[in-house]
């Protein structure tokens, strides 16, 4: 082992470890595989053994009483790396501890090993890259013409969709520098995937000097180098705090301040810099918006459309362990679909981080069994059983409910309609059904997908009105 100029760790290991089927590792099983590697519970030899094994050592904590227990607790053997997980390089990561079909007691319920994930962590943490980039290396004689060809023939290599190509074509060639865009979508569409990509075949044609991201906040102080690929990441987080002018303290002002020197320090070192906007096609309009400059800087942008269902569905499938593939037919098929189609815009989780999620609640069931419906089938006519009288107000609803529907219905043919006023004002004395109704107009909106949420949020007139401080002023006489 020797020590870098980072003093990290570099090893020589004398294999390579492709971490088949990482991109399908759960998000809960990823967390718990980082926690083990800051805890310093993880070695990974640097041979294989006699059987063409990967050898990782460990701290055996999972053999107590499970290892999210045991972690939790602070509870490690105190032999360290006494126990041995042996994998294939050429296996998949997201696979079950064999200890739990050995015994019923004292194993994990995690949906895949994270002794495992953190040995992969490990091994990518610390191997050595030095010869591992994939550059030819050219006389000095070579052409542009010579280096573009290699350059474009890895970019080809590496199949990306067309509008990732389109983007990253240019940059084959040897004499620009430079990458400045934006990839917009929700969560789990594979934003993430795409952006590691690009860092590996800019480093594989040598642009930069690191296979690996730098995810970056803009709330914290950020250097940006010419060899690293960059993506900006939390900025709703970013633009909460520039646009914090509630809060009159000092703390407050002096971050927006810093906030806003951030941006023009970014503005001021981005040319020729590698650098990836991350977050919702909102988020980006309200970013690019505080400052002028900015939309000509980031002025590319790679939308990631969510996934249909039956996406979602095939993830879900992969990911399902062998005992239960066997219960999916065409007609589970249909459940899945339909209960997606019913319940998919309640879960916190998207896209892919869905599927995972119901693959990994599934394989903790004895049966194909999803998670409990959490969409409330009701009509306006059930719900005006509550409201008693009022034929006016629910014939009102009726109607704003039908307008809604068709208005939807043209928006999903193409077609549009002049936008109208929804501002309503309700009058009345208390406890006449006027808090009722609202949180009526909220489930249809919802229903029909203009809010994000089934929510109708109660205020008091004290709340709508922002806090203010008054100076008095002395005038000379």
């Amino acid at each position: 082992m020797e020590e870098n100029n980072e003093n990290k760790k570099v090893i020589d290991f004398e294999f390579d470890w492709n971490g088949k089927d990482y991109d399908k590792i759960m998000p809960n099983v990823i967390a718990m595989a980082r926690k083990l590697l800051e805890l310093d519970q993880i070695r990974v030899e640097k041979e294989l053994n006699e059987n063409g094994n990967i050898k990782i050592l460990h701290t055996g904590v999972c053999r107590k009483n499970g290892l999210i227990e045991s972690l939790s607790k602070g509870i490690v053997n105190e032999d360290i790396y006494s126990c041995v997980f042996r994998t294939s390089p050429k296996s998949s990561l997201n696979c079950l501890c064999k200890g739990r079909d050995e015994s019923k007691v004292n194993y994990c319920q995690m949906p895949s090993c994270p002794i495992l994930v953190a040995g992969y962590m490990y091994y990518i943490q610390n191997r050595n890259d030095s010869e591992k980039q994939e550059v030819v290396e050219f006389t000095e004689d070579a052409t542009e013409n010579d280096i573009y060809s290699r350059n474009y023939n890895v970019l080809k290599k590496m199949e990306f969709d067309k509008e990732i190509e389109d983007l990253l074509n240019p940059l084959a060639i040897p004499s620009i520098k430079g990458l400045r865009c934006a990839f917009l979508g929700e969560e789990g569409t594979d934003k993430e995937k795409i952006t590691n990509d690009v860092a590996n075949y800019l480093y594989r044609i040598g642009k930069i000097s690191t296979s690996k991201v730098q995810y970056v906040n803009l709330n914290t102080n950020i250097i940006f180098e010419d060899n690293v690929l960059y993506s900006i990441v939390g900025l709703q987080d970013y633009l909460d705090n520039l646009n914090n002018n509630d809060d009159f303290s000092g703390s407050a002002a002096s971050e927006r301040r810093n906030n806003k020197f951030r941006i023009q320090t970014l503005i001021n070192n981005s040319k020729g810099k590698y650098i990836i906007v991350n977050g919702t096609p909102l988020e980006l309009k309200k970013f690019l918006a505080s400052n002028s400059k900015l939309p000509y800087i980031f002025d590319t942008a790679v939308y990631f459309k969510d996934f249909e269902d039956e996406k979602i569905l095939s993830i879900f499938e992969k990911n399902l362990p062998k005992f239960h593939k066997k219960f999916i037919d065409d007609d589970k098929r249909k459940i899945f679909l339909d209960y997606l189609d019913r319940n998919r815009k309640y879960f916190p989780f998207k896209n892919r981080d869905l599927s995972m999620f119901l693959a990994g609640y599934v394989s903790r069931k004895s049966e194909l069994i999803l998670p409990k419906e959490r969409y409330e089938e009701s009509t306006l006519e059930e719900m005006f059983k509550d409201l008693i009288g009022m034929n006016n107000v629910k014939q009102q609803l009726i109607e704003l409910n039908n307008f809604l529907k068709l208005q939807k219905k043209l928006e999903e043919q193409g077609k549009t309609i002049p936008n109208f006023n929804l501002h309503m004002m309700f009058l009345g004395n208390p406890g006449t059904g006027k808090t009722t109704v609202a949180r009526m107009i909220a489930k249809t909106l919802f229903d029909l997908g203009y809010i994000q949420e089934n929510k109708c949020v109660e205020v008091e007139s004290k709340d709508l009105i922002a806090p203010f401080s008054r100076t008095n002023t002395v005038k000379n006489r």
